[in-house]
């Protein structure tokens, strides 16, 4: 154990939460409402156009709000593949002008610093917001390779202030460890190569090879998060003072709050068994998020992957094809006769649809849920047709304009 080797590939912010005060700008108040109705709307071509545009994202507006904490709720939601962003409207006191989820995916791509400068930008379109926003939560992370062994340790060895120590397996193979799980701060180790099997975070692996990962053992991530409250103790409120105080927050963390220990018999005074080596090293990190993010373009687009498309389209043309053997034939089609069947019988399929169910083309409608994926994903902004109907668009806007004065109190 003495020698125990540990490679350190990676370290980050997982996940920023930050809260901008300030007001929204009344045109955008309405303009909002107005696509929140739309978000609503039972109308297909409708609902499409609920779309935020603004410093290059298309964001999919909500048809629901965001509940708070204790004081109602956001009445607004936009989002895409970068942030999740709940605004208050202009008749709400008690909550700040913005509540906002930067994603972890547009945090390891560009680090923390480039996300924060990319949102004020958002912010400061959406109404006078504070130029520097409180940190609300903070999950911060070590990515690592070890030859020791992660299971088995005795729930004594982890001497925290918590109370609560738990175990997971996946399919029976060991996955991790959480401490303080639901408190304002709590930590989790745990199989990070099992877990991107699941959440498709592959990306994390072009990281973990620049830092020479050895791709014949498993990458553990070793997590903290800390909400507002143990910010707030640490001295810590604004995003500033959260990325001068990021190694003052892990070692807290790790040498205060939790220890991994080496249990000593017959000392049953916990506070003097040894650190783990493991632990040792990872706690002693020096902490820096400089070059750790990816070195690419990123799109805030939601789009699903092509992979994830391919698999589909095989699974349910290999099932339709399954579904149609006939005794004069081999016991599956060939593959490109099987293909152009499918197509011909569900263009026919949806023909008869679109003429009998839903009195529209079938061009019309391929065109209404192309526009409603792209809301969807954030790739494409959606524009009304020229011939749009005006006493629906009459409808909308009055709608608007009512939801906006009671917003207001009105």
């Amino acid at each position: 154990m003495e020698g125990c080797q540990v490679r350190v590939l990676l370290i980050g912010v997982d996940s920023l939460y930050l809260s901008y005060y300030g007001e929204i700008d009344p045109h955008v108040d309405f303009e909002i409402s107005g696509k929140k109705l739309q978000a609503q709307n039972r109308d297909p071509k409708e609902r499409a156009l609920a779309q935020w545009e603004v410093q290059g994202h298309i964001f999919e507006v909500s048809d629901r709000g965001q509940r708070g904490v204790g004081h109602g709720g956001f009445a607004y939601v936009l989002e895409d593949k970068a942030f999740r962003i709940a605004l208050s409207s202009s008749g709400s006191r008690a909550l700040p002008l913005g509540y906002v989820k930067i994603s972890s995916e547009y945090l390891a791509h560009v680090g923390p610093v480039a996300a924060v400068d990319e949102l004020n930008a958002i912010m400061v379109t959406l109404g006078n917001a504070d130029a520097t926003p409180t940190v609300s939560r903070v999950d911060l992370y070590v990515d690592f390779q070890s030859d020791i062994e992660m299971e088995g340790w005795p729930r004594a060895a982890w001497v925290t202030r918590s109370g609560s120590i738990n175990t997971y397996s996946v399919r029976g193979e060991f996955s991790g460890y959480t401490v303080g799980q639901g408190g304002p701060i709590s930590c989790r180790l745990y199989n990070k190569s099992l877990e991107i099997l699941k959440s498709h975070k592959t990306y994390f692996v072009e990281l973990w090879k620049r830092s020479g990962m050895d791709p014949n053992r498993r990458v553990w991530r070793l997590e903290f998060q800390a909400v507002r409250e143990v910010l707030h103790q640490l001295g810590i409120q604004s995003f500033k003072g959260l990325m001068r105080e990021l190694g003052g927050i892990w070692a807290y963390a790790t040498q205060t709050w939790l220890r991994l220990a080496v249990p000593q018999t017959g000392d049953s005074n916990r506070a003097r068994w040894p650190t783990h080596p493991l632990w040792a090293r990872l706690a002693g990190i020096q902490w820096s998020t400089a070059d750790t993010s990816l070195a690419r373009t990123f799109s805030p687009a939601r789009i699903p992957s092509l992979d994830r498309l391919f698999r589909l389209y095989l699974a349910l043309l290999t099932s339709f094809i399954a579904s149609n053997r006939v005794k004069d034939k081999p016991s599956l089609w060939e593959f490109a006769e099987g293909q152009a069947e499918f197509i011909k019988q569900a263009q026919q399929f949806h023909e008869l649809r679109c003429k009998e169910y839903l009195s529209i083309g079938l061009e019309d409608y391929v065109a209404q849920e192309v526009a409603l994926k792209a809301r969807q994903y954030n790739t494409l902004r959606n524009v009304r047709s020229v011939k749009r109907d005006a006493e629906t668009s009459d409808k909308v806007d009055r709608d608007a304009t009512d939801y906006y004065r009671a917003s207001r109190g009105e």
